[in-house]
């Protein structure tokens, strides 16, 4: 799949991350980049972890699942499973070369489906992304990216929304399990940064917009993307004069529970590469990067 990696996109993603991100000083992408909010550096190439605005699932209405994703998985036809609930659970960004934007990029997409222990699917990716067209390559590849997401069985009954299993994760983690962070910052998830980032991303899914939807999932409201949190927590980290990560090669990270639009979550991050997402007490979402 081929696509024109704009800046355009670049831009408004920003600019959604700007209300929420008031610490960090935010990238330009050319000259007379100077809209809506305080300069920030200049650069030349697409900052960690914003490429998921770039080669998005381009399905028709018609073939989408009943939870308004991708109707299909791999070699799975999903769009008669209906009550399976789509996850995302962890993946893995490889930074190998810089992706530069007002470029073409392409990508290619392997993707394996099989079945989950207690029932549904897990779903795992690996997309190779480059300013080429040899990507079919690992070698070859810009950025590596790992994704597994997950289709748990449908609720037979209603899921108190302070369940801990949505992830299969065996326990909520208590925030007392990590040490004090050298560095925080607290922002609420709004529903309109939600809306703005499924829009962005042509991500239909409707627990990320749909309230009732995402009841019936047994989820207290809608939520965050998997996606978003990692940008979220990329960005920090990169933009933020006080910690400004350098030379960023490799980032790992897990969903453990869903993040809730409109709760305040707190963002820690303790170097050399520890990073964690706090919502209401309980860590959600952890991190590892790896530094040149």
């Amino acid at each position: 799949m081929k696509d024109l990696l704009s800046r355009s996109w670049l831009i408004l993603l920003r600019e959604s991350l700007r209300p929420h991100l008031t610490s960090c000083e935010l990238p330009r992408f050319c000259k007379n980049d100077t809209c809506w909010g305080k300069n920030g550096p200049l650069v030349t190439a697409i900052p960690k972890g914003w490429h998921f605005v770039f080669w998005p699932n381009q399905t028709y209405e018609k073939d989408l699942a009943y939870d308004g994703y991708d109707g299909r998985s791999g070699d799975v036809n999903l769009g008669n499973l209906k009550g399976l609930r789509r996850r995302w659970r962890r993946g893995e960004l490889v930074f190998l070369k810089e992706l530069e934007f007002e470029r073409p990029g392409s990508i290619h997409i392997n993707c394996k489906t099989s079945e989950g222990a207690s029932g549904g699917f897990i779903e795992r990716s690996v997309r190779l992304m480059s300013n080429t067209n040899q990507t079919a390559a690992e070698e070859n590849a810009s950025l590596v990216e790992h994704r597994e997401l997950v289709y748990l069985p449908a609720i037979t009954e209603r899921v108190n929304s302070s369940i801990a299993n949505d992830f299969d994760e065996k326990s909520p983690l208590s925030s007392k399990s990590i040490r004090k962070a050298m560095f925080e910052t607290t922002l609420t998830p709004t529903r309109m940064l939600l809306f703005r980032f499924s829009a962005l991303t042509f991500n239909g899914h409707r627990i990320h917009y749909d309230r009732d939807f995402a009841i019936s999932e047994g989820l207290p409201d809608i939520i965050a993307q998997g996606s978003l949190a990692t940008v979220l927590a990329l960005s920090w980290v990169q933009f933020d004069p006080a910690i400004a990560a350098k030379s960023i090669q490799r980032f790992t990270y897990s969903c453990l529970r869903p993040i809730v639009a409109d709760v305040p979550i707190r963002m820690c991050y303790n170097p050399p590469g520890t990073l964690w997402i706090e919502q209401q007490g309980n860590i959600c979402y952890r991190g590892r990067i790896s530094c040149e």
